[in-house]
């Protein structure tokens, strides 16, 4: 059901950010603009640190203030810096405990870096002005579909244990370059040493592997192939490093696309035609379809679908490439 929104605001239109840098020492100024304001030029940076940022409690002066592992960092972050934005999205469930929403892609689930008040998160808590309604289950940016959320503290409890002990059956889409050679992937996801992208994972094999996706239909579409998956684990970009672990990368999918310096020359550059000219779409074709589970608070089962025409859309639009 498509519905239209009345943001309430709950939140203050400033947030403190405060959190322990992890990392190696490096400038201030760097890690900031990298974080926080990657479109803005280091001149246009410094005024807002000298405004906003505390290290150890202390402001900041000058723009060669080097940043120490494990060191304290402040930010204030307002509503204005973000870039407003029509959250489209619809109701595909909802009654006294749970709400189910369908995530558009290019919206974060929760808050980080120059994402607050935009994530689904926060939105959808001053949407439905609701303070107790909080996402039970994260699904990655650029991915959409079907977004569980708890209503309250007794249902946000109940069912962030169900999905942790994997009592929640997850239906995804995915458009992949290659046909999977296997119905099943599993192992370990750990951290590609060898990337020069620092937040890159990568498959391991292991006899009691912590991440499990089975592949239960391909389909070809056009010059691609329709993947239906079901993922047994819910890691961090399991099914995008579990695909590419096969060579199957997903289309629009930039941090696995097979050469990693087309993902390293557009964070640097920002050139979006060279990106897109090579991985087709501005947004990982995955999408999570359907959550289905006892609904143990209502006492019956409960299948959440996507109801809303967004992939198939997307599945015309790769069909005729």
């Amino acid at each position: 059901m498509s519905v239209s929104f009345c943001s309430f605001p709950l939140f203050a239109d400033s947030q403190v950010f405060a959190f322990t840098f992890q990392g190696n020492d490096c400038k201030l100024i760097d890690f900031m603009q990298k974080r926080y304001f990657p479109f803005l030029s280091t001149q246009e940076v410094m005024p807002i640190i000298q405004d906003r940022i505390k290290l150890d409690g202390k402001k900041v002066t000058t723009d060669k203030e080097i940043v120490y592992h494990k060191q304290r960092i402040e930010y204030t972050h307002y509503r204005s810096d973000e870039k407003k934005i029509q959250i489209a999205t619809s109701i595909l469930y909802e009654d006294e405990h749970l709400l189910a929403l369908y995530k558009p892609p290019h919206v974060p689930v929760i808050p980080s870096g120059k994402f607050f008040y935009t994530s689904m998160a926060i939105w959808a808590k001053e949407a439905f002005a609701n303070v107790e309604l909080t996402p039970l289950h994260r699904i990655d940016l650029e991915t959409s579909g079907v977004l569980l959320f708890g209503k309250t503290k007794k249902a946000r409890s109940v069912y962030q244990t169900k999905f942790q002990k994997q009592e929640i059956h997850k239906l995804y889409y995915a458009i992949t370059t290659n046909k999977p050679k296997q119905d099943h992937i599993a192992g370990d996801l750990v951290p590609d040493t060898d990337s020069k992208i620092f937040t890159k994972y990568k498959l391991i094999p292991t006899e009691k592997p912590t991440s499990r996706t089975y592949i239960n239909e391909i389909a070809s579409l056009g010059k691609f192939f329709h993947l239906k998956l079901t993922p047994i684990t819910g890691k961090l970009n399991q099914i995008r490093i579990h695909l590419a672990s096969l060579g199957c990368s997903i289309v629009g999918d930039k941090k696995y696309y097979p050469d990693e310096n087309l993902f390293l020359s557009w964070i640097a550059n920002r050139n979006k035609q060279d990106l897109l000219a090579k991985v087709i779409l501005s947004r990982q074709a995955l999408h999570c379809q359907s959550l289905a589970f006892h609904h143990i608070l209502a006492n019956k089962d409960v299948c959440i679908q996507d109801t809303t025409t967004h992939w198939q859309n997307l599945c015309s639009y790769i069909i005729n490439l």
